[in-house]
């Protein structure tokens, strides 16, 4: 399933670079991005307009089902499981 979008800040577009086009992502890994204004520090919120907004992460194939699902998120896991395998994040952001 594909994905479009506008890229308007060049940092989202540099970490989206890094991720598809530099690094890659492997058949047993996935990326998750996430959109988001909340996690911005207080001083970027004031000009959140001109702030990147988004997070980009590798994490292990399954990942999105197991921290969307409540019942696979009980269970217990491994610690690799809870963290992403690398993580791409605006200085902007806590």
């Amino acid at each position: 399933m594909g994905t479009v979008g506008c890229i308007t800040h060049k940092l989202d577009f540099a970490h989206l670079w890094a991720v598809f086009r530099e690094r890659g992502i492997g058949d047993d890994e996935e990326a998750l991005i996430f959109w988001t204004r909340r996690n911005l520090k207080p001083v970027a919120k004031a000009v959140s307009l001109f702030m990147p907004k988004l997070w980009v992460m590798i994490w292990t194939r399954g990942a999105y089902e197991r921290e969307t699902d409540p019942e696979l998120r009980s269970r217990p896991g491994t610690e690799a499981d809870m963290v992403p395998i690398i993580s791409w994040k605006p200085g902007v952001m806590n």
